[in-house]
């Protein structure tokens, strides 16, 4: 926030909560715990004023109100570290940001990209009669009006001049903000990133951690691009934490010495915690369909993907705590809504990028050409996955299935959302002819071959699925070329133009 702080005094944003407290919302994040500023309608600022301020000029440690209580900012002045650390920033943001170097292009090319508009606009005279030369002037100078005591560029400069005289700048301790970290499985490292700086230079930057029951281990972070940090010398430091290899707590927190010895952290005075390894809650995807094109259709008659979620918990289970995401990386992308789930029920979700049409509809898609999906436990119990798969190409309409329901491998089953999975069986199927076939050899080898006993049987599709529902092979012949395939257990799917299906059960050999 002290960054916002600098932002609001050299764009004189008086109308927000420093000077007007005005326009701003603080919200209580219940995950984190911690206070989130929202900001909004920041029109009056660069020199608009209707108080007869000075605001290129205000004292950039004296801008709160002059006779009513602003703490957002006040109390924070009296701290002489945030005060220093306030300084740090206003001299980062003069120097990098805010001078007509980096400021005036900029400007001169939003005025040329928006002057068309500006031009015709029928509003823009109605209020005061601004012309459209009266826009192109309040770059430069003030307009004859009370709120246009300064051009935007003239007060640019003004605001910056003053600010340099007004700033003192004192040696700080090392400030470490952005500390963030991955979700890893059991099996996998540990990223943890933190962005460090300093007003001279940083002697080292490390993270302290420890795993459940082991004592405290530090080690360095490094700015050099090799270590998930984003590029060399950004600021951006990263270290790399091995695997556990067993679901455990890790505990840590990154810390910063500067060249003059002194040393800050973060977390202050607490670690923060991430849950590695799999959740305990006991929420399984139980089945998904991520080509849906005449299956099911939602309740606003769309054919969109779906997955279903299975409750395996004896008690109603509260899913707003939850969330689904279709990257391991972004585990909190998709939040449940606040519902309950009851022992042993399913839940069908409408995995389509359409939040608007329901509660139960996601942000994401799922991708018929193969990718991930998962569910993951709160963010207070480090986003843990609690079940999640990676399928391979989905053939149009076909669902697959955890078979035993529930707790099996996946597999084609018949589709059934919201309910118990059934084996995939040609009754299951509404088509003109029953299929009779003989699959061969199996096991099988280099491929695998149908033969039909009645003759006119023209086939449409034939897929070859592994256990996880991945398309291995397919065509539209009698013989399907499987070189180069692991031996294993593989679902053989037929499908004819007559709308007739059969599935077996194949093995490829040696």
């Amino acid at each position: 926030y002290l960054r916002v702080i600098v932002f609001d005094v050299l764009s004189a944003n008086w109308d927000g909560p420093i000077f007007n407290k005005n326009n701003f919302y603080l919200y209580k994040n219940e995950a984190t715990g911690l206070f989130e500023y929202i900001p909004y309608d920041l029109d009056n600022t660069f020199g608009i004023d209707w108080f007869g301020e000075d605001w290129a000029n205000r004292n950039i440690y004296n801008w709160e109100h002059p006779s009513e209580p602003r703490p957002i900012y006040t109390k924070l002045m009296q701290v002489p570290e945030y005060r220093d650390r306030y300084s740090y920033y206003m001299q980062q943001f003069l120097n990098g940001y805010f001078h007509a170097g980096a400021l005036f292009p900029y400007l001169e090319a939003l005025k040329t990209m928006i002057s068309p508009a500006a031009q015709t606009d029928p509003y823009r005279p109605l209020d005061y009669g601004f012309t459209f030369a009266d826009f192109l002037d309040s770059y430069e100078e003030a307009l004859p009006f009370f709120h246009t005591p300064t051009g935007l560029k003239p007060f640019v400069t003004s605001r910056r001049n003053s600010a340099l005289q007004q700033l003192v700048v004192n040696d700080i301790v090392p400030v470490i903000s952005q500390v963030e970290n991955n979700y890893p499985t059991a099996l996998q490292d540990v990223l943890v990133t933190a962005r460090a700086g300093d007003d001279g230079s940083l002697a080292s930057v490390q993270v302290c951690y420890k795993w459940s029951g082991q004592s405290l281990t530090c080690v360095p972070m490094s700015d050099d691009g090799q270590h998930a940090d984003g590029a060399a010398g950004d600021g951006l430091f990263g270290a790399i934490i091995p695997a556990l290899n067993e679901v455990s707590t890790l505990q840590y927190y990154v810390q910063a010495t500067d060249n003059g010895g002194q040393q800050s952290r973060q977390p202050r005075c607490i670690f923060r915690e991430l849950q590695v390894g799999l959740s305990t809650v006991p929420l399984v995807i139980n089945e998904f369909m991520a080509s849906n094109l005449s299956t099911i259709a939602d309740e606003a008659g769309e054919y969109d993907d779906w997955l279903e979620i299975f409750s395996m918990s004896d008690v109603p289970i509260y899913l707003g705590n939850y969330f689904l995401s279709d990257q391991e990386d972004t585990p909190g992308k998709w939040p449940f809504p606040g519902i309950w789930i009851q022992p042993q029920e399913y839940l069908v979700v409408w995995v389509d990028n359409d939040e608007a049409q329901g509660p139960l509809h996601t942000n994401f898609k799922l991708g018929a050409s193969g990718e991930f999906t998962g569910i993951f436990d709160s963010a207070a119990n480090g986003f843990a996955r609690i079940d999640g798969l990676t399928f391979g190409p989905q053939a149009a309409d076909a669902a697959f299935g955890r078979l035993p329901n529930g707790t099996g491998p996946f597999q084609p089953v018949t589709p059934t959302p919201g309910a118990h999975n059934e084996p995939l069986t040609t009754d299951s199927f509404e088509h003109e002819s029953e299929i009779e076939a003989a699959v061969y050899p199996n096991p099988f080898s280099g491929e695998v071959s149908i033969s039909f006993p009645r003759e006119g049987m023209a086939l449409a599709e034939v897929l070859l699925t592994d256990a996880l529902g991945n398309v291995v092979a397919q065509g539209n012949g009698k013989t399907l070329p499987t070189t180069g395939l692991p031996e294993g257990l593989y679902f053989l799917i037929v499908k004819t133009e007559n709308g007739g299906l059969l599935t077996r059960k194949v093995v490829k050999g040696r």
